[in-house]
């Protein structure tokens, strides 16, 4: 008989314990997780109409229902009418700038293709079709985009386009407008397209050829459509922005039935690693950026006796206090979020912060609160507005005169209430 002394007992003992405790993890690991792999569980973020975030790992999204882990991690099923957006984690900044950098390294100028109901497309140009009224625009993910001259509102670089966009709406051009990459502007009417450019006839009836390489902007004269488009829009890491009747999730792949203009386009299939956020049409709200809206002001910023109205630019909109600026809202405005932070100079004395006491107000039908802003990372606000037409907003400056009231707005998202349309539409299908 062999006999074990007490180190081997204690040994053999501790082995068997470790075993217990593996074998117990795995166990849970399964009862947790979903059948298949980890893998499959991608991390994203829902927001319902109170622009609350909650985290989640997505399972699917099929026929208009998304499955998920919630954070007690609990499997639960939920339909997009009941969600506005899923933005997925890590994905926030767009690889836009990237990409410019590879497209103009390779000789390839980044642009951006606008269409007038709000979309837009990161590519570069495909040539033309029915005898030049249609542009072909070249997608890395969509493959090639054909689009009716009618529903372009014109191409430029990603960095102005959402300057070009806020104004072409407040303020419509009656002329189409060329840029050409030395600067020169032209004016006129863009006739038709070519395999490698357009036709302009100028004011003065003549007819230029211009080249698509020797240009930097367009902008057509196009009436953009009133209201809110009542689709799924989802937003792609390049920047591109684009509606879609139908939308599904199967692991790593994302699945659309997009509408360039009135049109379905076909299945597309697109690495849901690629894809930024979806809004549900479903859910009869829309969020969109303060920096696609017009805005006029009725009171500007001095600095030193020169005016300083509020600009736009690729980080959004800058205001300088005393301000006073309206923004006319498509449809009736639901909520207003985002963040304001004063724009201050690198170094500043301890002594000037307390004297900065700028104040951003929301006054209006729905909207009356004010934010007192403090140097830091920002001030976040969160306000209703009561189905208003209009979001007005007001910066009132603080004790240190002109060079401390500037402010930034920041990530600002404007929900407004649409026609929800139905979760899935029995007449859309999508291909295998």
């Amino acid at each position: 008989m062999m006999r074990w002394s007490f180190r081997q007992v204690e040994k053999a003992r501790r082995g068997v314990a470790s075993a217990v405790v593996a074998s117990g993890l795995m166990l849970l690991m399964v009862v947790v997780w979903p059948a298949g792999s980890a893998s499959a569980l991608t991390p994203a973020v829902l927001r319902d109409a109170d622009w609350e975030p909650r985290a989640v790992r997505l399972v699917s999204l099929e026929d208009g229902v998304l499955r998920y882990y919630d954070g007690g991690r609990v499997l639960r099923e939920r339909a997009t009418r009941e969600v506005v957006r899923v933005r997925f984690a890590e994905r926030d900044t767009p690889d836009v700038l990237r990409r410019s950098e590879e497209t103009r390294a390779a000789g390839e100028p980044g642009r951006v293709l606008r269409l007038t109901d709000g979309q837009r497309f990161f590519g570069r140009y495909a040539g033309s079709a029915d005898d030049g009224q249609t542009l072909l625009w070249r997608h890395d993910e969509l493959e090639v985009i054909a689009v009716p001259l009618t529903a372009v509102a014109g191409v430029s670089t990603w960095r102005e386009s959402a300057v070009v966009d806020a104004r072409q709406r407040g303020e419509p051009a009656d002329t189409d407008t060329v840029v050409l990459r030395n600067g020169d502007t032209l004016s006129g009417f863009v006739a038709g397209l070519t395999d490698d450019g357009l036709e302009l006839e100028t004011s003065d009836g003549a007819t230029l050829e211009l080249a698509w390489d020797a240009l930097r902007a367009v902008t057509l004269a196009n009436p953009l459509p009133e209201g809110v488009v009542s689709a799924d829009v989802v937003r792609l890491t390049d920047g591109s922005v684009f509606q879609a009747s139908r939308v599904d999730i199967d692991q790593d792949t994302a699945r659309f039935v997009p509408r360039w203009t009135a049109e379905e386009a076909g299945t597309k299939l697109v690495p849901l690693a690629r894809v930024v956020s979806i809004d549900f049409a479903a859910s009869g709200v829309r969020a969109v950026s303060l920096t696609e809206l017009p805005a006029t002001s009725s009171e500007t910023g001095d600095v030193f006796g020169l005016a300083y109205p509020p600009r736009l630019d690729a980080q959004g909109w800058l205001l300088h206090a005393p301000a006073e600026v309206a923004f006319a809202l498509p449809a009736p405005g639901l909520r207003v979020i985002g963040r304001a932070r004063l724009v201050l100079p690198g170094r500043l004395d301890p002594a000037w912060q307390g004297l900065v006491g700028v104040t951003l107000r929301f006054v209006g039908a729905g909207a009356d609160e004010a934010f007192p802003l403090e140097p830091g990372e920002g001030t976040a606000f969160n306000v209703g507005l009561d189905d208003a037409e209009e979001l007005r907003l007001e910066l009132d400056p603080g004790e240190a005169g002109p060079v401390l009231d500037r402010v930034r707005l920041e990530g600002v998202t404007v929900l407004l209430s649409v026609p929800a349309e139905p979760a899935s539409a029995a007449d859309v299908r999508l291909e295998p």
